[in-house]
């Protein structure tokens, strides 16, 4: 079952010192909503990495999205999605403006001393050396990059990347599973009162119960 770290992120420091961890992937993004193409990626994740534990961390105010669910709700979909995924969690940090940019440090120096590892797709080398603290970088271990496309072409880019700026990380490549739709395809369904296989039922539950993506949900 997902673990649900909820801050202070002083919980966090008392749950993973009863975890053996050596190796901790932190899958941020916005999850709005979770769904079972997250989870695959997820799965995919912890068997290519080797990783010990995979931690979702909702953003809570993603950039470039305006009306997001509350961060209350994506982790609450995020618990029930990972009910039955002993290695995956989730984490809630204290500051709830802050994103992947500001919690990194705090992640750093609570996980310690597990190996982190960023996991992400592979949208995230264009934005990579505006957000990642060149400190928190010289102690993350590498990137874990799922890919859609071609991950040779994926690889150059990222030699390019660390060339032209003072990247020091190791990144390592895996061919993602595709997705069935993306997320704003699943709120674009379920405004229209329809119907998607792509959620875990019990998210799909709690999206009915509280209201949320219906016709007339802002």
């Amino acid at each position: 079952m997902g673990i649900l770290c909820v801050c202070p992120v002083r919980l966090l420091l008392n749950v993973v010192r009863e975890l053996p961890l050596s190796r901790v992937g932190i899958f941020p993004g916005a999850f709005d909503p979770v769904q079972s193409g997250h989870i695959a990626f997820a799965r995919m994740a912890i068997a290519v990495g080797g990783l010990d534990k995979l931690f979702f961390l909702p953003e809570p105010r993603p950039r470039h999205k305006q009306g997001v669910k509350a961060l209350s709700h994506r982790v609450r979909m995020i618990e029930l999605a990972l009910e039955h995924e002993e290695r995956m969690g989730v984490i809630l940090l204290q500051q709830a403006e802050s994103g992947t940019l500001t919690t990194l440090p705090q992640l750093f120096a609570r996980l310690k001393p597990a190996e982190l590892v960023l996991v992400s797709g592979e949208r995230i080398l264009r934005h990579l050396p505006y957000w990642l603290p060149l400190e928190a970088e010289h102690r993350l271990g590498e990137l874990l990059i799922g890919t859609y496309t071609d991950k040779q072409n994926l690889n150059e880019q990222f030699e390019l990347l660390k060339h032209t700026t003072s990247l020091r990380l190791s990144m390592q490549t895996f061919a993602a599973p595709k997705l069935a739709m993306t997320s704003y395809k699943i709120r674009r369904i379920l405004r229209q009162g329809g119907e998607t296989s792509e959620l875990p039922a019990a998210v799909l539950a709690y999206i009915r119960q509280q209201g949320l993506y219906a016709p007339s949900a802002a």
